[in-house]
């Protein structure tokens, strides 16, 4: 004999998993926006990625060592390719002066960065944000996003230009 399922019972069934669902939905995104906070004076998130040769990158390979100067990019578009010049400015002048200038292309494949990296001849690091995952836990809005993070890992300053000010106090 089949029983039938009164609509009073699905809808509770069916309340009862939208809340726990709602729950756990909200809990992650609290614990989330904890574990990703990006902002200006907290602490870098620590990202693993890719360069062009293949090595694996972590941010936090810098840390105790190094400043950083992040920048968040992509090969179409037009002001960060206005900003080449300064970027390789900035690589000359502090890559001796405790700077590590990492430029992370995000949701790029690796030919075209590989392609755009040689026709600008860019000198400092470039990484493979293929995914854009890296690019998420940092919340990034728009490309260029630059982001100045001090030896100890705080960023500095986040916004889409620097000054050879900024860099000379978190190089000193």
């Amino acid at each position: 004999m089949r029983r039938s399922v009164s609509s009073t019972t699905k809808f509770l069934l069916c309340a009862i998993l939208c809340c726990s669902f709602f729950s756990l939905s909200c809990s992650n995104s609290v614990a989330e926006s904890a574990r990703t906070n990006a902002a200006q004076g907290k602490r870098a998130p620590d990202f693993t990625l890719k360069d062009l040769n293949g090595n694996s990158v972590s941010l936090m390979d810098f840390y105790g060592k190094k400043s950083v100067l992040l920048v968040c990019t992509t090969t179409w578009c037009p002001h960060c390719v206005t900003i080449i010049p300064d970027l390789k400015n900035i690589y000359n002048r502090y890559s001796n002066k405790g700077l590590e200038v990492l430029a992370m292309y995000v949701n790029e494949p690796e030919n075209k960065v590989r392609t755009f990296s040689q026709k600008y001849d860019l000198p400092y690091t470039i990484l493979l944000d293929i995914d854009g995952e890296a690019a998420t836990t940092y919340k990034i809005r728009g490309v260029p996003t630059l982001m100045l993070i001090d030896k100890d890992g705080i960023i500095k300053y986040r916004g889409y230009n620097v000054t050879m000010d900024m860099i000379d106090k978190i190089t000193q």
